[in-house]
């Protein structure tokens, strides 16, 4: 796969060579996606102008993403199922510990 913004070949695409995108569920690599956020506290930076470089829209601000998360899990994306599948097990990142509900989105 290709990093859309650089264009340079993803090899071994994982959660460590890529970024996900968590307005659209698109990936970038990992040097894309570190470039974005490092350019201000809210990763929104003058290089995007706080849009998503791949769909254009609003970049989700922390707060944000978990609901972003689910509504894309209940389109039933698997990416973004095991994201919130996880973060139930941990009880993390707002979502209360549940773990069946963590095994369910997981499975």
């Amino acid at each position: 796969e290709d990093c859309p913004i650089c264009l340079e070949t993803i090899k071994h695409v994982n959660c460590m060579t890529v970024r996900r995108l968590f307005c659209c569920g698109g990936v970038t690599c990992k040097q894309c996606g570190d470039e974005r956020n490092k350019d201000t506290e809210e990763g929104l930076g003058d290089k995007f102008r706080g849009r998503c470089p791949l769909c254009r829209g609003k970049m989700p601000r922390e707060g944000d993403i978990g609901s972003m998360l689910l509504k894309h899990a209940n389109k039933g994306r698997a990416w973004a199922q095991a994201y919130v599948g996880t973060w139930y097990l941990r009880g993390m990142s707002g979502f209360a510990l549940d773990k069946e509900k963590g095994l369910k989105l997981i499975e």
